[in-house]
């Protein structure tokens, strides 16, 4: 591909690329007259140790809250503790003292999933005539429990307020990321900031939203938020994905194959697909709509490459079968511009290769997100024994755990028989009622008393058929006591039914679909009116095809932007380094036998 150019104010590549916003930040430590209390690299024993002979009580607490320091660097939370508590009463004597002691308190208490009294101590704090050191303490502390809990603009805004000396090149990537991700809807609700870098940030995120499928138009307009923010830390180094997005040009086809299965068994999913490829086809401006070719696999897939070529086809849709996308990873007569329908079994990255599948693990991954994201602190899942739900609980797992570094609890089931038991034995009520009638036994007395369930579980995710999902429902009502709290109940797509069959013991149910099936736009309409008779999988792959065909001027500007998410009918996309584009779809909400988009 071309490059377009740079831009005309100078824009230098980033020093550093931040890799998933997880690297430490720290305020540049100064030299003033605080430095006794600034932290230093140095174990707890090494502060007790100078403890004692220091010369004077300020020396002697301070290294005492160095070493409590030291203690929560460590994760050693216990002695941290007792060190902060046994030095409460003494810490009056000096402004400085307080403050750290007020900080530590705070980084304690974050540390201890405490975070809404860790961020009153810092909110208290940020009123107080601080030293330079001591507000960027406070600041990157805000932001790192803002970034732990998921409000990416709260992080924002206290990132921009650092002095210059803390704002590093790091800082300012972290600040990117977060802003990157944030969708458009967001970002327009803030539209007035005091803070001018945070503004700025703002606007360049609203710009790059705006106008990133067009980079020409994106060029220009980085051109003018530059001249209105020509002071500002990004105007005079742009953020490295975002440069890298307006030098690289967009595909723009004039001729595309799609290789699908056009006969046998799954020639219904394929013209559906197909279906959805015709659709968004025949809605691009006629000057820029592109000749699309339809190729059948069942020819085998040597025969299928050498028509493309025939046909002088500048761009590849398909084929759909994992087996497929392998195969053709091996072929020599594979073309340089290509986006498969399926995940190959070892994915390498290519600059050409793009990758896109309606991915069961994909929506575990992302069902884990969203719990996260909804403050469920203890899920467990539930799901059946066989391999397709077993790699949904893997991904389910794995990404919990990359969030909060801890295992989730999970109950297999064979068949529905076992669901009664399992739900009992998941949410506590089995040994309950066990312990209510060993009472019972050894009294020889009627005994009245209600079950209790647990209390630590607040989410559970069920991977589970439609019709499993209607059993399961009921069985977690009626195994949750009375006194016990509600439990939120999550599942994916493939629990999702059409609407005549959504009962009301669904409800409250909160269920992962692509947005097609919960809206009534053009294209949801199209498709009650041309196939009325369709069932869920088949709008399903309509969207699926019908977002093939989108992707494709938006793809290279996806793979060097990350963040960047493409609307499309079967998800927000996104697409990886390596070429693979994910699908984050919506949730709705089961109420009153309706599906309700949230």
């Amino acid at each position: 591909m071309k490059s377009c150019g740079r831009l005309i104010l100078p824009l230098l590549s980033l020093l550093f690329i931040v890799a998933g916003c997880s690297q430490k930040i720290e305020p540049i430590k100064s030299k003033d007259t605080q430095s006794t209390l600034q932290y230093q690299q140095q174990p707890a024993q090494h502060h007790i140790a100078a403890s004692k002979s220091a010369n004077s009580n300020f020396n002697q607490i301070g290294h005492l809250l160095l070493a409590a320091q030291a203690y929560l660097e460590a994760h050693q939370i216990n002695q941290a503790n007792s060190l902060l508590t046994s030095l409460s009463d003494k810490v009056s004597l000096d402004s400085r003292l307080k403050y750290k002691h007020q900080y530590l308190t705070a980084k304690f208490l974050q540390l201890t999933d405490n975070n809404d009294q860790a961020l009153l101590i810092l909110d208290d704090l940020k009123t107080k005539p601080l030293s330079t050191y001591q507000k960027d303490e406070v600041l990157f502390l805000a932001s790192s429990i803002y970034q732990l809990t998921g409000q990416p603009l709260e992080q924002v805004e206290n990132l921009t307020q650092l002095s210059p000396a803390s704002t590093t090149p790091l800082v300012n990537e972290q600040i990117w990321q977060a802003i990157s991700k944030l969708p458009l809807s967001t970002l327009e609700l803030f539209q007035q900031q005091a803070n001018y870098t945070f503004q700025g940030w703002l606007d360049l995120g609203r710009v790059t939203q705006r106008n990133m499928s067009q980079p020409d138009v994106l060029k220009q307009q980085l051109l003018l938020w530059q001249q209105q923010y020509l002071n500002h830390p990004a105007a005079i180094q742009l953020p490295s994905n975002l440069q890298a997005a307006i030098e690289v040009e967009a595909y723009q086809p004039n001729a595309v194959a799609v290789i699908l299965p056009l006969q046998g068994k799954l020639v219904q999913q394929a013209q559906a697909i197909r279906n959805g490829i015709l659709t968004k086809l025949y809605q691009i401006p006629v000057e820029q709509r592109p000749v699309v070719h339809f190729i059948d696999s069942e020819q085998g897939l040597e025969l299928a490459y050498q028509q493309v070529q025939n046909l002088g086809s500048e761009f590849v849709i398909g084929p759909l079968l994992r087996s497929e996308v392998d195969e053709s990873l091996t072929l020599n007569n594979q073309p340089q511009n290509q986006l498969f329908l399926n995940y190959p079994q070892q994915l390498k990255a290519d600059s050409h290769k793009y990758y896109f599948s309606l991915s069961p693990n994909t929506e575990a991954e992302n069902a884990a997100n969203y719990l996260f994201g909804q403050g469920i602190k203890r899920p467990i899942v539930i799901h059946k024994q066989n391999s397709t739900s077993q790699r949904m609980f893997d991904t389910f797992s794995q990404q919990w755990y990359q969030h909060t570094g801890v295992q989730v609890e999970s109950y297999k089931y064979k068949n529905s028989r076992d669901l009664k038991d399992i739900v009992a034995k998941a949410l506590g009520s089995a040994d309950s009622l066990t312990r209510i009638n060993k009472i019972k036994n050894l009294l020889n007395v009627a005994v009245e008393a209600d079950f209790r369930s647990r209390t630590d579980v607040d989410g559970i995710y069920l991977i589970a058929s439609g019709q499993e999902v209607k059993l399961i429902k009921p069985f977690i009502d009626v195994n949750l006591s009375r006194a016990g709290t509600k439990i939120k109940t999550f599942t994916a797509s493939r629990a999702n039914l059409p609407a005549a069959q959504l009962g009301r013991e669904l409800n409250g149910m909160m269920i992962n679909d692509m947005p097609i099936i919960f809206s009534d736009n053009e294209q949801a309409k199209l498709i009650a009116k041309v196939w009325p008779q369709w069932g869920l999988s088949q709008k399903r792959l309509f969207a699926f095809g019908y977002d093939a065909l989108a992707l494709i001027p938006q793809l290279a500007q996806m793979k060097v932007f990350n963040e960047y998410q493409f609307s499309g009918l079967s998800g927000a996309l996104t697409s990886e380094a390596n070429g693979q584009i994910k699908a984050q779809q919506a949730w709705g909400q089961v109420y009153n036998k309706r599906l309700i988009k949230q």
